[in-house]
């Protein structure tokens, strides 16, 4: 079902910070695609404190020198203001010292088809639909590409948009099914455990009974005839007792 952009944001911003809130200027760093980082170091000072305390550096290769030898290290990155979604839980979100914000992609330029990304048929991807006030267009943001922020460098005075209750619990089922999917095993693929297996996709399924089998390690998943009758493949999971 395709997303409703008239119910997406909050009418008012609550008073504390949120899974989905969207905030302008978020720093987000982007380390190079290299196993191998370069090190900063001041090219007349070894004096190490908060703050660069020298004002000439040398870059120099992480190999050739005691990189992160008791101390931490200042190293190459690129850096950017970008308007970016947090993803990091509400419950978690005073607890911890850095969020995950993901950045806001434009729609616009882009080969992702529209109606697929507001029906939810891109496991990876959330679309966001445009800011009521204009302050961003419609856009996408990957889950797939979540950067640390420190806490303190997100103001609540600087969130410019929050998500309704069910545009929040749309994010929390896009980020379950990218990061843990549903998952079993299928025919064919051999039995590791001994126990009782019931199929997953039966469970999910109002219209199936729910087919439950002893299996031996060694043996091997069989078909479930009530997937192969809907042309579906059996997800065989174990289930083991509660335990108190």
């Amino acid at each position: 079902m395709e997303l409703d952009c008239s119910d997406f944001y909050e009418g008012s911003l609550p008073n504390f910070p949120q899974q989905g809130d969207i905030y302008s200027n978020v720093p987000l760093i982007n380390l190079p695609p290299s196993p191998k980082l370069v090190i900063l170091r001041p090219a007349v000072s070894r004096t190490y404190t908060e703050e660069l305390p020298f004002r000439f550096l040398e870059g120099v290769s992480e190999d050739s020198v005691d990189a992160f030898d008791g101390h931490p290290e200042y190293v190459v990155a690129s850096a950017q203001r970008s308007m970016a979604m947090i993803v990091t839980q509400t419950c978690d979100l005073m607890d911890t010292a850095y969020w995950l914000a993901c950045p806001l992609l434009s729609l616009e330029g882009s080969d992702i088809d529209r109606g697929n990304l507001f029906s939810g048929r891109y496991p990876g991807l959330f679309g966001v639909c445009p800011h009521p006030r204009g302050c961003f267009e419609e856009s996408y943001v990957n889950l797939a590409s979540p950067r640390p922020v420190r806490r303190e460098a997100l103001a609540l005075g600087d969130r410019i948009a929050a998500l309704s209750t069910p545009a929040q619990a749309r994010l929390t089922d896009s980020i379950a099914i990218h990061l843990s999917r549903p998952w079993g095993f299928g025919p064919g693929e051999e039995v590791t455990r001994t126990g009782t297996y019931r199929c997953l996709k039966c469970f999910q399924s109002l219209d199936s009974t729910v087919p439950e089998i002893e299996l031996s390690a060694g043996d091997k998943f069989p078909e479930c005839d009530n997937c192969r009758g809907f042309r579906k493949t059996a997800q065989w999971r174990l289930v083991e007792r509660r335990k108190r």
